[in-house]
């Protein structure tokens, strides 16, 4: 027996919605994984950041001017960091109908023996990630002498914030870092979504990516040098 081409146009179609009606996208509620995440964002910093060889090291940003902050009375240090609780986000999965019954959307989901070094391993495979931390490197010395000098603080989104006059040269170069500081939190995003086997698009991405900064920022809260200024998550700001 032969099928006409509208049969077969008939068939596909077929196809195609029993494929989509198997199929189901869900948002998922999951526990964001706070500490592994700030874990691999160390790990990370202790093995890709670091200051160039002396003869590239000498070229530091020139001191800019302060602007008018006011000074805290006596010497405010920064509140300590306290564990991260509970974070929920929501994330988007296409999963097949007979899939649902045994979806595992529990904390423990997330649970792995080594998942910082999980994480870590999956962006130490991104390039990008990598040109990122390179160029960092490039510029450490430009910025820690910006962030001593308090024109520059370590915001609570992972960025660098203006809190001085800045020459068009630190200007340029806290924009770059803020570019590459982008590029790795976005990394970060994705390397989550990967481990867990969710879909790496935009909306996951815009779910995962706020959380990923406010670990980087963490991080750099922790690593910053005595005298720099840093935000605290409420968007206070401190020395260090």
């Amino acid at each position: 027996m032969s099928i006409s081409g509208s049969n077969y146009v008939g068939l596909f179609i077929l196809a195609g919605v029993l494929c989509l009606s198997s199929c189901a996208i869900i948002t998922i509620n999951v526990n964001f994984p706070a500490q592994e995440v700030r874990k691999a964002y160390e790990d990370l910093e202790d093995e890709l950041l670091k200051e160039p060889e002396e003869e590239d090291a000498g070229e530091e940003a020139p001191q800019g001017s302060p602007e008018s902050i006011p000074e805290p009375s006596g010497r405010e240090s920064a509140p300590l960091e306290q564990p991260p609780g509970n974070i929920v986000i929501q994330l988007r999965k296409v999963v097949f109908i007979t899939e649902l019954l045994n979806l595992d959307v529990s904390p423990r989901a997330w649970a792995q023996d080594d998942l910082a070094g999980e994480i870590g391993k999956q962006i130490r495979s991104m390039p990008e990630v990598l040109k990122a931390y390179k160029s960092r490197s490039r510029r450490l010395s430009s910025v820690n002498s910006m962030l001593a000098s308090g024109i520059v603080g370590e915001g609570k989104n992972g960025l660098l914030v203006k809190r001085g006059s800045l020459t068009q040269a630190q200007a340029g170069a806290m924009n770059d870092e803020n570019s590459d500081r982008g590029v790795i939190i976005k990394g970060m995003a994705v390397a989550i979504l990967k481990i867990r086997s969710f879909e790496v698009n935009s909306q996951n991405i815009n779910e995962v990516y706020p959380k990923a900064a406010a670990e980087f920022a963490a991080t750099r809260r922790t690593k910053a040098k005595r005298g720099a200024w840093i935000q605290s998550p409420k968007g206070s700001w401190n020395r260090r």
